[in-house]
């Protein structure tokens, strides 16, 4: 590109090719700030990505590639849309407004890398549409309360008036454009060019990074903002025809209806949320966070299974695989498989599916994300005979919603899905305060002894392990709800979850390339990944399924993937159907321990 300027500056152009140059020059000039600061904006994250190149095998080489790639496409695309921002902005308040835009841009891209190693992708879209107003709230309290947070948000107002001041002194004085300024944003020019013309590549680049289910980055090339929007963009489509495969895979599976048992169970699955395995008392947490689970392992209704591990720390794709009978394992995708609920309900199965983490309002604005894909028309028709009609403040309220509504006057067996918020962000808003749910306190933790704990942390711990002792509550009632049917209860949660366990971090840093430095890998993986997996069998169910329980009791201490739960389910219910793998089944003895693989690329069990 250089190289290019300089043969620019040596040409002797024609006087009205110089004069439309500098025209354009002059429009440029007038709003060189906003220029300036929307290169920032825009180029920082393929910039940021130099220090990776060098991590490769051959780095010279790839080095200058991807310095290449960074200069033309990346760095050439973002002065594009900063020139053209720059040539429109021609009123103060419009300024100031996309000023505004490119500050936010540049603070975003920071919180990202600074608090969970990540830039701008899908998995961050999904998460925004799926969070609703009180997700969002306690979301930005949980962060701006740190002092990352806070310093990107005290950063972001001190800026922005700073930049407005620089914005009137330089459209007060006068600018005149010299030969030297002229060859100089010609220059720019010259690269927005570039940029533009680079702009169809970098969309077909794109696209070839979206293969399956699975979202790859090309460590040889940086990704601008605005190549990042054109990634995320197409992988929310894509994500819009899996759905639509998994319907066309489960509509074919259940042409041919599942065989039950004459004596079938109800089958309770309950999906926790955010739980870390070694925060309950049932895998040896010294506090009594599970009273009840520990009460039912004690007298032999419940096991415990040691070694689960769930391959997302992700809910979107975690629940995917969940409801799917694919194993990742095997390099099945959660959309190459029929969806379990609708074996269960081909069978002759009532599905009940009440789920707290559904957001009513989202259903009918996309199609994509979680309850886009959990409540997709198509995938209602084929899955669900009864969903909840509200949200609920507390996860026990939705056990005393199933039992008025839909589990009195049921004959047959019942497939029963609860998702719940369990130990969610903002954990002390997750129990009911004054209800005895306050049982820890700082007090309780003389046995921490970490040197970069402080106060506040360990008040947010205790409020983990009250919420932890709530959700222990909450199964208790489904415990109580169940107990005098022949019902059988699986629980597990969705993944882990970090609460300064090891480090001064919480919530969960997405695996990544960036992130093999920590040395903590080993506890971050069995932190995040870790969940724990109970199973739960009435009186009845023990006295009229003795060699069921005998399977469950002999595979506690079993490897286990949490997205092969849905054969164990086929199995535990004794469901004939063509889509069930006894292989991928943990209480059946043809089953294969599988080579677990978390978020697709690390091999956890090495």
């Amino acid at each position: 590109m250089p190289f290019f300027c300089v043969l620019l500056w040596r040409m002797k152009l024609s006087k009205r090719i110089w004069a439309v140059i500098a025209a354009v020059s002059r429009m440029v000039m007038w709003n060189l700030p906003l220029l300036l600061l929307w290169c920032v904006a825009l180029a920082a994250p393929a910039v940021g990505d130099l220090p990776k190149l060098w991590q490769l095998e051959y780095p010279t080489v790839r080095y200058v590639l991807g310095l290449l790639r960074i200069m033309t496409c990346s760095v050439g695309l973002a002065v594009t849309v900063a020139t053209v921002v720059a040539i429109v902005a021609r009123w103060k308040l419009l300024r100031w407004l996309l000023a505004l835009v490119a500050l936010a841009a540049i603070a975003t891209y920071a919180f990202l890398m600074i608090n969970y190693g990540t830039r701008l992708t899908p998995e961050i879209f999904y998460f925004i549409i799926e969070t609703n107003r009180a997700e969002a709230t306690e979301f930005l309290s949980a962060h701006l309360c740190h002092s990352n947070g806070m310093w990107l948000a005290v950063a972001m107002i001190v800026l922005l008036p700073l930049w407005i001041a620089l914005d009137t002194w330089w459209h007060k004085r006068g600018h005149e454009l010299s030969p030297g300024m002229c060859k100089v944003l010609t220059s720019v020019l010259i690269m927005a060019v570039t940029g533009a013309a680079c702009a169809p590549s970098t969309w077909m680049m794109a696209r070839s990074l979206v293969v399956g289910d699975k979202r790859q980055y090309n460590d040889s090339f940086g990704l601008d903002t605005m190549s990042n929007l054109m990634f995320c963009r197409i992988a929310m489509r894509h994500a819009d025809e899996l759905i639509l495969e998994a319907i066309a895979v489960t509509r074919k599976a259940v042409s041919t209806p599942a065989r039950r048992m004459p004596n079938a169970p109800t089958v309770v699955l309950v999906i926790g949320e955010s739980y870390i395995k070694c925060h309950a008392a049932i895998y040896g947490y010294p506090l009594a966070t599970t009273p009840w689970m520990s009460h039912e392992m004690r007298h032999g209704r419940l096991w415990a299974f040691a070694d689960a591990v769930s391959p997302f720390n992700n809910t979107f794709k975690t629940m995917q695989s969940l409801l799917s009978l694919n194993s990742v394992g095997l390099g099945e995708q959660w959309h190459q498989r029929p969806l379990v609920a609708a074996i269960f309900k081909s069978a002759g199965y009532q599905v009940d599916l009440w789920d707290n983490q559904r957001d009513f309002f989202s259903e009918t604005t996309h199609a994509r994300g979680l309850n886009g894909f959990i409540y997709h028309p198509d995938v209602k028709k084929l899955c669900y005979t009864n969903l909840n009609s509200r949200n609920y403040s507390f996860d026990g309220e939705i056990v005393t919603d199933y039992s008025v509504s839909a589990s009195s006057g049921v004959s047959g067996p019942r497939l029963v899905i609860f998702h719940l918020r369990g130990q969610h962000i903002m954990a002390s808003k997750r129990y009911p305060h004054g209800a005895g749910f306050d049982r820890f306190t700082v007090k309780d933790y003389a046995f921490r002894k970490e040197s970069f704990l402080t106060h506040e942390m360990l008040e947010e711990i205790a409020h983990y392990d009250n919420a932890t002792l709530y959700n222990d509550h909450v199964m208790g009632e489904i415990f109580k709800l169940f107990c005098n049917q022949d019902a059988v209860v699986v629980f597990l949660s969705d993944h882990g979850e970090e609460i300064y366990d090891y480090r001064p971090s919480i919530g969960r840093i997405p695996l990544g390339s960036n992130n093999h430095e920590y040395h903590e890998m080993d506890e971050l993986l069995h932190y995040q990944f870790d969940v724990p997996l109970v199973v739960w069998c009435s009186p009845i169910f023990i006295k009229h399924h003795p060699e069921k329980v005998k399977q469950i009791a002999s595979a506690t201490n079993r490897r286990f993937s949490t997205d092969d739960i849905g054969q164990m389910l086929l199995g535990i219910a004794g469901i004939g159907s063509a889509s069930y793998c006894p292989a991928t089944d943990v209480t059946n003895e043809k089953y294969v321990a599988p080579k677990r693989v978390v978020n697709y690329e690390f091999k956890y069990d090495k």
